[in-house]
């Protein structure tokens, strides 16, 4: 299904408020910009990296959590790495690839994770708005990844 398919006049304006909001939510998440600034995927890179285990910390590990491709998920962590954020060494189980680690300034970056101003104000919300939010949210994030499951399946199909 196209972006065109899932934006409809038949949308009422409350739910492209919403949605709005939870764009604006984002930008406010992360309200530096510019080239010398981390920016958001590149946050959740570093996030990735803190959690992930030794199996995965390859660039394919990182394309395939992100459910994008080797070449942008390889740019992504060259830049981490360029910046000083990551370091690599050989994968000693496949020599085709590198196995990527926090540096000492990744690891002191993300003490400045912006994501933690939103977690903060989570935090602050009743248990049950927690709640509430929580099943929102997983169900918003089912239904935005069967669109994408179903627009990869057209795009195989079609190319």
């Amino acid at each position: 299904m196209s972006a065109t398919k899932r934006t409809s006049s038949r949308t009422p304006s409350s739910h492209v408020g919403l949605a709005v909001l939870f764009e604006q939510i984002n930008r406010a998440i992360y309200p530096d910009r510019g080239p010398q600034v981390i920016q958001p995927a590149q946050w959740s890179l570093l996030r990735y990296f803190a959690r992930a285990n030794r199996l995965n910390r390859t660039v394919g590990r990182v394309a395939k959590y992100f459910g994008i491709t080797k070449g942008p998920a390889s740019r992504a962590v060259t830049a981490l790495e360029r910046r000083a954020l990551l370091t690599s060494i050989p994968n000693p189980d496949d020599g085709r690839s590198a196995l990527y680690s926090l540096t000492q300034k990744g690891r002191e970056t993300l003490q400045t994770d912006p994501i933690e101003r939103l977690a903060e104000a989570i935090a602050e919300l009743p248990k049950g708005d927690r709640a509430a939010l929580q099943r929102a949210l997983f169900s918003i994030s089912d239904h935005l990844s069967r669109d994408r499951d179903s627009d990869m399946g057209a795009d195989t199909q079609n190319g």
